[in-house]
């Protein structure tokens, strides 16, 4: 969650939301797209619930914005967006870094043609394969730089959460990526044991002073699920808190905004859209998604919210 996203989401009237947009519009310096301000503050959903549907459009009218600006960002609003994620980063943007930052493709298509990221980094005279070919050092030069900062060996979830993703690392050192990339630099693979899992789930229960979530821990901790399913078995989550003698966490009353959030955070981590076997596995059950979101003979939950995420990015 950001900043920006501190209270419940049924303590949230339209004063919050307004204040919110205000402040959002002050650190850009320009009115905010729609999914700035989802990505940053409140989805659309909340938004149809105080301003009535369809949310953004009510929810601009009432601040006295034209929507027809954000459907006409010119060139140059674009370009700078990205020279500022490129300044941030200190180093050139992928795709989905962009996307997930700023504006998604459909954006892009609209203002420079389809294909619109290759005409959009040809219009700012940069090489498409500079992003695709990242070269070899630059990857070790990321892993030394994250090494130093943590302390320790990264994990392989660590690195493509933190650095560049696991398709980036197979397409650069071969397949399996990780193993390759590691192997390339004279390391083996870190595993955790159940000490540093356990200590590590008791350090983050302090931080929040209440008992994380399995979300909540596989995002602040960084260790994936796979290591919780080495040492303890399957049900991993299950069988991990049943040895620290904890009861497994109902997500009964997870709110909508937590579920998109987990969905931008995974597609940010892979550098693509999701799938929902990689979201089910990270974050998210099916059957959670169909309680949130709602089931018909047409759509499932999964569905629907990649539905939702479709308008909200634009």
């Amino acid at each position: 969650m950001t900043q920006y996203r501190k209270k419940k989401t049924q303590r949230l009237n339209a004063e919050h939301l307004i204040s919110d947009y205000y402040k959002l519009e002050k650190k850009l310096g320009r009115q905010p797209s729609c999914g700035e301000y989802s990505r940053e503050c409140h989805g659309n959903l909340i938004l149809d619930c105080v301003f009535g549907k369809p949310g953004w459009k009510s929810f601009l009218k009432v601040l006295g914005k034209n929507v027809l600006q954000e459907h006409t960002l010119s060139k140059e609003h674009l370009i700078e967006d990205y020279y500022s994620l490129e300044r941030e980063l200190g180093r050139q943007p992928n795709a989905a870094e962009y996307f997930i930052k700023h504006h998604n493709n459909t954006v892009l298509q609209r203002v420079f043609g389809k294909p619109g990221w290759q005409f959009f980094l040809k219009a700012m005279g940069k090489n498409l394969l500079i992003e695709m070919n990242l070269s070899p050092q630059h990857l070790i030069e990321d892993y030394n730089e994250l090494e130093r900062k943590l302390g320790k060996q990264p994990t392989c979830t660590e690195y493509i959460s933190l650095c560049h993703s696991i398709h980036t690392l197979g397409r650069v050192f071969g397949k399996p990526g990780w193993s390759m990339f590691l192997k390339s630099i004279g390391k083996t693979k870190y595993r955790v044991n159940s000490e540093i899992l356990i200590n590590d789930y008791y350090d983050l229960e302090k931080k929040l002073g209440r008992q994380p979530s399995a979300t909540e821990y596989v995002q602040e901790k960084h260790h994936g699920f796979a290591s919780l399913e080495r040492i303890f078995g399957k049900p991993a989550w299950r069988n991990f808190l049943k040895s620290l003698g904890r009861n497994v966490l109902q997500e009964k009353n997870i709110e909508r905004e937590h579920l998109m959030q987990d969905y931008y955070s995974l597609w940010k981590e892979t550098g693509r859209k999701p799938t929902f076997r990689g979201y089910e596995k990270k974050h998210h059950s099916k059957c959670v998604l169909n309680r949130v979101f709602g089931k018909s003979n047409e759509e499932s939950g999964w569905e629907k919210l990649k539905k939702i995420i479709q308008v909200t990015s634009i």
